[in-house]
């Protein structure tokens, strides 16, 4: 006789006994007999821990489908839990669970543990019973529930007060756990990660059967494979081995290792209890999910690469008590050297960078640091109101904005001053002060920084004409902070008037000439500096600038031509005008040349490198061939610049910009074309290359 003929025959005895009627979501016992009592038992229990309110719901259902409706509902917010009073000690008290029963296996397991180890921590509690089963509603077909229930003994009443505190936030942590679990197997059985992650997944599996031999393995997939395993040679047959499980353990994505819980576990420690406190369960459990696949996946990737960068981001929907749109922003990455800094404010401005109106939702960031070299972070960003083409943009270009702003910690250079060499500059300049009209005569050099200040040396030669202010009356108002070491006479000019040579410093604050990956733009900073001077001294000379002051201009000029795309792509911008070698031709090639090969080197960023490994694209432009080669091919960039230098351009002829940006390597050239006979060398000798590695490929 099956179960659904006795269920037939049983006279339901109310509505609401009737709606909850379940069965077992497997095939029944041949002791159909002994197995009825005990599925009766949970039947009968089920109405004492539902909640009152779906109780009297089902109670008041006018029909079937309407009782189907609310069961579906409840089902769908599951983990619940439920537990006996807890009024006097000694006592034994009952704790209940219900959960989904996909992606849920292990959790009998973790729910014993938890609850025995951690409700009093440091005391295992004594578990005098347990019972579990997975079944289905009779109104909820192939809807499977798992109930898992544990009995725990208390002999004390002091323990009884501290469970009676612990136990909310025990079974809170518990549901966000099997949640995670849930989402993490979910993910990837819906094929939401690459085949590479899954594949993560499945390593970790087949290191857990392999290196972890005294473990309980989880009665599916390992079970099936421990008569396997005794057959067959541990050395002659591995590989077959790993294929059996990997085949086994890909078909059934349900069946990670019970450890999941546990490792999932750790990461719900990052997460305060005021965070949680304010979010859906069940949007924290999602973000932990993603937190433990994206770290696995960094994990297996650094042991085939070690020394590249592995990013992983997630754009997560919220919902939060406020009238503006939310969105999370979850990232995994990992540190390449020691000196990297990563953190909020990193996160914050890549974000601004893309759309300037995001402002951070106050608490809601996230660091989980479990690993030395790899960090998750999530943090969440909101908006008056997002539209698909924002949430696109922000997923397209948010990765490589995050690469662009990793802050490296400079180590402080102790260079105790060069006597010798100051002394040779203050000669050097008071030698070019030969006529009374002569102006004033600067070297201005980088000095130090410290935490805060950038320091720059400036000796200043000049002549003291009648009436002329001291130098620290002139640099008293200057802006920054001013420090004059020493003034000297060094001869007088046609008897009458002294030649003064002062050494002095100026230090100025870091923060306004950071980069966007937080590089220090002592250009930038130097430029001040000589504003400065110009505001206290008037009009000077710049002795060691004159490149200098050339290439700003030439930058300045080719920042207006471009108009709003230099504005975008300002460090893009500087980082290629600062790679064209020589340098000399910086300030001397015509803007509107460095304007098209720009354009060429931020349409070979946006190529599909997917499609096709390299990015190749010449113009011609009046007497120039301009040529850009994007490509993610770590060695094709080195052969090509070989081979070019193989052809021994005289200086000038033949301008490189040699760029690494977000992770693709680009080659641009300005080749003068003025002799028919080398005219197109290079363009044939990059082609060449090209073919050879398209059938290497």
């Amino acid at each position: 006789m099956s179960i659904d003929c006795i269920h037939n025959k049983e006279k339901r005895l109310s509505p609401l006994s009737n709606n909850l009627g379940i069965e077992p979501y497997f095939e029944t016992p041949l002791d159909l007999k002994s197995f009825y009592p005990f599925l009766q038992s949970i039947e009968k229990f089920l109405p004492v821990i539902l909640p009152e309110d779906l109780q009297q719901a089902l109670e008041n259902a006018q029909n079937d489908q309407e009782a189907t409706q609310l069961l579906h509902q409840f089902l769908e917010d599951l983990p619940f839990f439920h537990h006996s009073p807890l009024e006097k000690a000694p006592c034994t008290i009952s704790i209940t669970g219900l959960c989904k029963g996909e992606y849920t296996s292990g959790v009998g397991r973790y729910f014993s543990d938890i609850l025995s180890r951690w409700l009093i921590p440091g005391k295992q509690l004594l578990i005098v019973g347990a019972r579990s089963l997975s079944f289905q509603f009779v109104k909820c077909k192939k809807q499977p529930v798992f109930f898992f229930q544990q009995f725990l003994k208390v002999f004390d009443p002091l323990e009884l007060e501290i469970i009676k505190q612990n136990l909310p936030k025990i079974l809170q942590e518990i549901r966000i756990n099997i949640l995670a679990v849930y989402y993490a197997r979910y993910i990837v059985s819906v094929k939401s990660l690459s085949l590479e992650q899954k594949t993560v997944m499945i390593q970790e599996q087949i290191k857990s059967l392999f290196n972890s031999p005294e473990k309980e393995n989880d009665s599916n997939i390992f079970d099936q494979m421990q008569q396997f395993l005794i057959k067959l040679s541990a050395e002659d047959k591995f590989k077959q081995i790993k294929d059996n499980i990997s085949y086994l353990v890909s078909n059934r994505p349900k069946a990670f290792d019970r450890d999941v819980f546990y490792e999932i576990r750790g990461f719900m420690s990052s997460f305060r209890d005021k965070f949680t406190a304010s979010r859906d369960p069940r949007h924290v459990s999602r973000v932990i999910a993603y937190q433990y696949l994206f770290k696995k996946n960094i994990l297996s990737s650094l042991e085939k690469k070690p020394h590249e960068r592995f990013l992983s981001i997630k754009l997560l929907r919220t919902h939060l008590a406020s009238s503006s749109k939310t969105i999370g922003l979850l990232i995994a990455l990992n540190f390449i050297r020691e000196t990297e800094r990563f953190e909020k404010k990193h996160i914050i401005e890549a974000a601004q960078a893309i759309l300037p109106q995001l402002t951070y939702v106050k608490d809601s960031y996230v660091q989980e640091r479990s690993e030395e070299k790899i960090r998750t972070y999530y943090l969440e960003l909101e908006k008056s109101s997002f539209t698909k083409e924002e949430v696109k943009k922000l997923r397209k270009y948010l990765p490589k904005e995050i690469k662009a702003r990793f802050e490296n910690v400079i180590h402080p250079i102790f260079m105790p001053r060069n006597e010798e060499e100051l002394m040779r500059n203050m000669i050097l300049l008071s030698k070019q002060l030969k006529f009374i009209k002569d102006l004033p005569q600067a070297i201005i050099s980088y000095d130090r920084q410290t935490d805060e200040e950038l320091s720059f040396q400036v000796i200043l030669a000049r002549l003291v004409r009648n009436n002329e202010p001291p130098l620290e009356h002139l640099l008293q108002h200057a802006e920054g902070k001013f420090l004059l070491d020493e003034v000297k006479n060094v001869g007088v000019l046609k008897r009458k008037y002294p030649k003064e040579v002062a050494v002095f410093h100026l230090f100025l604050k870091k923060q306004s000439f950071f980069r966007k990956d937080f590089s220090l733009d002592l250009q930038k900073a130097r430029y001040k500096v000589v504003q400065i001077l110009m505001e206290c001294l008037g009009e000077f000379r710049d002795f060691n600038g004159g490149m200098i002051l050339k290439q700003g201009e030439a930058l300045n000029s080719l920042r207006s031509m471009l108009f709003e795309a230099g504005n975008e792509h300002e460090f893009l911008l500087e980082n290629f005008f600062y790679s064209l070698k020589p340098a000399f031709m910086q300030s001397i090639l015509d803007t509107e040349i460095l304007k098209s090969l720009f354009l060429l080197f931020l349409e070979s960023l946006e190529f599909d490198f997917s499609v096709k490994p390299y990015f190749f694209k010449t113009e011609t432009f009046s007497r120039y061939c301009l040529i850009m080669i994007g490509t993610t091919l770590p060695n094709l960039k080195k052969e090509i610049l070989q081979e070019i230098n193989k052809l021994s351009f005289p200086s000038g002829h033949l301008t490189i910009a040699d760029l690494n940006t977000y992770e693709i390597n680009t080659l641009g050239f300005v080749q003068r074309i003025h002799c028919p006979k080398t005219s197109g060398l290079v363009l044939e000798t990059i082609s060449k290359v090209l073919r050879f590695y398209q059938k290497k490929l």
